[in-house]
């Protein structure tokens, strides 16, 4: 059944786009000294954690991911909840 999606904006929580995830991502990372090449480790990671198929999935994707991280980007992350609190809410 289709659904008008300006009655549906009522409902919504957050709207997220994986690009803008991504963006802010490669600018925290340039800008704080970081290069084009670690910003896409980064963004590749992340694209796992979004990808998760539930909340446990994604805990323990980024559990795996986040030991190869920089504490200073892990913080960043942790700090930004804009990295999908809820899998499943984020449009790729």
């Amino acid at each position: 059944m289709y659904v008008n999606w300006v009655q549906s904006l009522p409902q919504l929580v957050d709207v997220r786009c994986w690009n803008y995830i991504y963006h802010d991502v490669k600018g925290f990372v340039t800008k704080n000294g970081g290069r084009k090449e670690k910003a896409k480790v980064y963004k590749d990671d992340i694209k796992t954690i979004l990808k998760a198929k539930d909340e446990q999935d994604s805990t323990t994707t980024f559990l795996r991911v986040t030991r190869k991280w920089s504490e200073l980007f892990t913080d960043y992350y942790l700090k930004h909840k804009v990295f999908a609190p809820k899998i499943g809410l984020v449009g790729s």
